[in-house]
């Protein structure tokens, strides 16, 4: 693929809305360049893009890395007083003013360098910027002139000449009927999404609550699950053959109320089925996780219903519109539930952090037949998971009642004792960067400290959580019964880390002192293990794929970092009450050539 095919492929990405896909494509073209002005450019485009997914530490990071506020590029300038923003609109206080002032500054500056009359898209975009800001402070008289100069332009045929007299119009706090008219020209014009959200993300800093923002918000992003159909002819079953139609025309008519502008679920038969076709033929995107290998999944969650079904199924797989993404390609483990009920979390993890990403309120859509089974999976745990996850912009589950399609007697699908026991957990690897470098007279003290160091943390989450811990060397395994606990434990750690650091640089210290440089790297992942007795140990062990794969997530982290797997940030997204979040990096090539993951890093809410 050419420089050109990556350009192409990214704009269409950041039109679409899909800023996970524009970073990643913008990291690849960084790459394969190899001329100095088309580096900068996907450089650039990579920063803006991961603030724009509200990845701002990376963002931050990754700006100063590449000494992007070095160069002599407009765009470079007006990102660096976007990140300032960013900073400040994330913190509090002394600090909040700081970062704010600053940016409004050096947008303030950028904008007088530029005359309107030769090339107003940089006047207006910087200008409108520093009298928001200046909004935000408390102190609009520098900028006074220029909020009326703004004012009184006539709007330029584009979104965002139209989006910048939006904004000033809601800063001078204009009838809010003149800002809904400005904004509904501004999305006349051709425009991506992401210019929608990068609009709605900035006006909401106005005025959270301005009616004339409904013109900018998506759709719900809609979790789905529903009842498995039985086959023509069976008298049992959670949902009966013979009322297809019905269901059909009750999850069309769902669908229609509630006006989602995506859907993110399974493809199981009968109501997954429905739903993803009529979000199709609705013109929406599709996101369908399939729990492990696609043949096994058709046996186990399509087929039974008939070999129509499964057509159905694999014409919503290949349109153009659906998204698919395995769990795994292994095969599916006899009468275990925990794969299905990790694709189901991620799925509803993958739910909410869409709708974050996009601005969006997160709804789950459940086809039921109002039969509890307090199950680790099926329908019934994806309507407990979700309504322990209701808090903000995640809404309350929309119920279709199936209890007059089913056949008796409704029992659900019961999971066997199984052989070998198998459970959800969050994995974790880490190592102390640089810990080779060490000398033989330093390394007691690197276990006293260092080693020790992690210990403490360990010990603060509740031992319920903690389900295993080994170290060697400079290793760290642990294995914690939530992604919450795991994160916690993390973010403490990498906080005992910095602490210690600072102990043995600091004036007066006279013990035996380690590298500065020396700092723990984390990778963690979510997913489903064995829970074995280590034969050689005599211990409780956890075994699997799953932490094979947070093995290789940890190697490819950056020092003094916490990496973790989208199917972790998936998971930490379903807790309202964690104290931590997720922020993307890109995706990367795990170690040992065990593939590409999309990689998240973990930093306080």
């Amino acid at each position: 693929m050419t420089l050109e095919d990556i350009t192409k492929r990214m704009k269409a990405a950041r039109d679409r809305g899909e800023l996970l896909e524009a970073i990643d494509l913008a990291q690849e073209g960084a790459a394969l360049a190899t001329d100095p002005d088309d580096i900068a450019r996907m450089r650039i485009d990579e920063v803006i893009m991961l603030a724009r997914a509200a990845s701002h530490a990376e963002a931050e990071e990754k700006y100063r890395d590449y000494k992007l506020g070095v160069l002599d590029h407009p765009d470079a300038k007006s990102l660096g007083a976007r990140l300032e923003k960013d900073l400040g609109l994330t913190a509090e206080g002394k600090a909040r003013q700081k970062h704010l002032t600053t940016s409004c500054d050096l947008y303030l500056e950028i904008c007088l360098s530029n005359d309107p009359d030769w090339n107003r898209t940089p006047f207006e975009y910087n200008g409108v910027n520093a009298v928001t800001l200046s909004h935000l402070l408390g102190d609009m008289r520098p900028v006074e002139a220029l909020a009326a100069q703004l004012e009184a332009f006539q709007p330029q045929s584009s979104y965002y000449s139209w989006a910048t007299r939006a904004e000033v119009l809601m800063v001078r706090d204009a009838d809010p009927s003149l800002v809904e008219e400005a904004l509904t020209k501004a999305i006349s014009y051709k425009h991506g999404e992401d210019s929608r959200l990068t609009t709605l993300t900035q006006l909401t800093h106005i005025d959270r609550n301005h009616p004339a923002l409904n013109v900018l918000r998506p759709g719900p992003i809609l979790h789905y699950a529903g009842h498995i159909i039985a086959a023509p002819g069976e008298t049992e079953g959670r949902i009966l053959a013979q009322h297809e139609d019905t269901l059909i025309a009750r999850v069309n008519a769902a669908l229609e109320a509630i006006q989602p502008s995506m859907v993110v679920g399974s493809i199981a038969s009968g109501a997954d089925v429905v739903i993803v076709e009529k979000a199709l033929q609705m013109g929406l995107k599709s996101e369908v996780f399939i729990p492990f290998n696609e043949r096994d999944f058709y046996r186990q969650s399509i087929q039974s219903a008939g070999a129509n079904w499964a057509l159905r199924a694999r014409a919503c797989l290949e349109h153009e519109n659906c998204s698919v993404v395995h769990m795994t390609h292994d095969h599916y483990v006899p009468d275990h539930g925990e794969a299905f009920a990790a694709c189901s979390r991620r799925a509803m993890g993958a739910a909410i952090l869409t709708a974050r990403r996009k601005r969006a309120e997160a709804h789950q859509l459940i086809v039921w037949d109002r039969v509890e089974t307090g199950g680790v999976a099926g329908t019934d745990a994806d309507r407990r998971i979700w309504a322990s996850a209701v808090s903000g912009d995640v809404k309350p589950s929309h119920l279709i009642d199936v209890s007059d399609l089913s056949g008796a007697p409704k029992q659900p699908k019961a999971y066997t004792t199984p052989r070998e026991k198998r459970r959800l957990a969050a994995l974790v690897f880490g190592d102390a960067k640089n810990f080779s470098k060490l000398t033989e007279s330093q390394l007691p003290t690197f276990v006293d400290r260092v080693m020790g160091g992690m210990a403490t943390p360990l010990n603060l989450i509740p031992e319920a959580e903690r389900l295993f811990s080994n170290t060697w060397g400079d290793g760290i395994f642990a294995v914690f019964a939530s992604a919450s606990a795991a994160a916690e434990f993390a973010m403490n750690l990498q906080a005992e880390m910095e602490r210690l650091r600072d102990e043995m640089t600091a004036k007066g210290y006279d013990g035996p002192t380690l590298p500065a440089e020396l700092k723990v790297r984390l990778g963690m992942h979510f997913g489903v293990v064995f829970q074995k007795k280590d034969p050689v140990t005599g211990t409780t062990n956890y075994f699997g794929e799953a932490v094979a794969r947070a093995a290789r997530i940890e190697p490819i982290t950056k020092e003094g970092r916490t990496f973790v797997s989208e199917e972790f940030a998936a998971e930490l997204a379903l807790d309202p009450d964690a104290t931590a979040t997720a922020d993307y990096v890109g995706e990367m090539d795990a170690a040992k050539n065990y593939g590409k993951f999309r990689l998240y890093r973990i930093r306080a809410k």
